[in-house]
């Protein structure tokens, strides 16, 4: 975390009464920050090496986060609920996904497999080709497939050249039913961070999915 003396200067240092052990007092001291006008970001372009549990050991650890949080809950109720909206966002998604993919030559668990620009492809039920395009995508591109098939809206993901089941939502007919819908789309374009979405077939002429897409300010082709 970056700060410079003028914030400590206005809002205060961190609580130490509050946090006596430490974790939580960088939340607080951030929201505090925040409420006086200041703004928290992420930087996407900073590697920070960190060994999880090396100061307290996990068991202690979960302790003082488990009362940290107790008093960032009474201080500000909304606090999980706004964190929430960040980490969970399309930006923060896919801010993760591509600072992994950035580091996938340094880090052990991407080695083997780097990450790939993820691209989501909607076609009808009858399309085959869809499925061989994501065949010939798969080396440069993590392809996943959406398509309707009967009562159901199926997500797919590509592995090695064989489409693999991922998620599913029924499919209904009145006005809540196809809310629904659109909340589990929406859902699975931030969730599996899809950078791009290419449209084929009714998904095209309908623009029901580009919509939803272009909402989230995903590129759509």
């Amino acid at each position: 975390m970056y700060i410079k003396r003028t914030l400590i200067a206005r809002i205060g240092p961190m609580d130490e009464a509050a946090f006596p052990k430490g974790y939580g007092e960088e939340n607080d001291f951030c929201q505090r920050a925040e409420r006086a006008g200041y703004r928290n970001l992420i930087a996407g372009n900073v590697l920070v090496r960190h060994e999880r549990s090396a100061s307290f050991g996990e068991v202690r650890r979960n302790a003082l986060g488990a009362l940290g949080m107790t008093v960032l809950r009474e201080r500000y109720p909304d606090y999980e609920a706004r964190i929430g909206e960040t980490l969970f966002s399309f930006d923060r998604r896919v801010l993760d996904y591509r600072v992994r993919r950035t580091y996938a030559d340094a880090d052990g668990a991407y080695a083997l497999h780097p990450p790939r620009p993820r691209l989501l492809l909607a076609a009808n039920g009858s399309d085959e080709a869809a499925e061989k395009l994501l065949a010939t995508l798969e080396p440069r591109q993590e392809g996943f497939l959406l398509r309707r098939e009967g009562n159901w809206v199926n997500l797919y993901r590509m592995i090695a050249g064989t489409l693999v089941f991922e998620r599913s939502t029924p499919v209904g007919r009145d006005v809540r039913a196809v809310a629904d819908v659109e909340e589990r789309l929406r859902e699975w374009l931030l969730e599996y961070a899809i950078e791009s979405v290419h449209l084929r077939g009714s998904a095209a002429s309908d623009g029901w999915l580009a919509g939803l897409a272009t909402a989230l300010e995903i590129p759509v082709a």
